[in-house]
């Protein structure tokens, strides 16, 4: 079965935008029906995007993205159709990027050789199985704000930001590993429940992502074990993108 998919200058700029997201903290991206939805490599983070808007419902694996990204980054400013062969005899399919001037061809990978495989929407709620009745905050993050947590983040070569529950109100900080330089980000962020002298350290990997719309910033409590689940919701044009992470509520000795 052959499917081409044409997508517009500006499509092609935003599915390209995407795939950069994951060039750092993924070595692959596995698209089933149109959405990309896969752990990082260092399984803390989980990335969702949902890539119908521009893609439709197409299949397509790139593995070793990296360098994948820089050659289909020599696309962009043009009209691309890629073309997805899917043989009905079970051998490996393959997948071209055309534009008016030049064409490159990709076979398929096998599931085997993907680090990065895509996850059930299923398999997403069993790990992150948000419900309304423990939600902890909620928070819209501007993109000055996370543009700030990026930087400042990169700076004090961090990976993790601090979350610090006092009472009604929360706050998000960072520090470097030395502690002799700190930066309160956010402060006052009312809280759901009351939560005495406890944190969470949180994934920075959403702060580092393009995106286009405030980060909605959702943190509800697992069930289960105390440990906070967090999802950050923006867009890229049409594309709404979401990233979830797991993190250990720690509670503050007092004494």
């Amino acid at each position: 079965m052959q499917l081409t998919q044409s997508l517009s200058v500006e499509d092609y700029n935003e599915f390209i935008r995407c795939l950069t997201n994951l060039k750092e903290v993924c070595n692959d991206a596995d698209i089933r029906g149109g959405i990309l939805r896969q752990r990082t490599n260092n399984h803390t983070s989980v990335f969702e995007v949902d890539l119908r808007a521009v893609f439709n419902e197409s299949n397509i694996a790139l593995t070793n993205l990296k360098q994948k990204l820089e050659i289909l980054k020599t696309f962009q400013g043009q009209e691309v159709e890629i073309i997805i062969n899917e043989p009905e005899d079970g051998s490996l399919g393959s997948y071209t990027f055309k534009d008016l001037y030049s064409s490159i061809n990709f076979i398929t990978p096998t599931m085997d050789f993907m680090d990065n495989k895509f996850m059930t929407e299923e398999e997403l709620v069993g790990i992150f199985p948000s419900d309304e009745d423990h939600l902890i905050l909620e928070k819209e993050l501007q993109q000055l704000l996370t543009d700030r947590i990026r930087i400042i983040s990169h700076q004090f070569s961090i990976e993790t930001v601090l979350v610090e529950f006092n009472g009604e109100t929360a706050c998000i900080s960072a520090s470097t590993p030395s502690k002799d330089q700190s930066a309160k980000f956010a402060d006052g962020i009312m809280l759901n429940e009351e939560i005495e002298n406890s944190s969470t350290n949180i994934s920075n990997v959403a702060f580092a992502m393009d995106h286009e719309t405030d980060i909605k910033y959702t943190m509800f409590r697992d069930p289960r074990q105390n440990v906070a689940l967090n999802k950050f919701a923006t867009t890229i044009g049409d594309i709404e993108i979401n990233v979830y992470s797991r993190s250990q509520i720690v509670t503050a000795d007092v004494g």
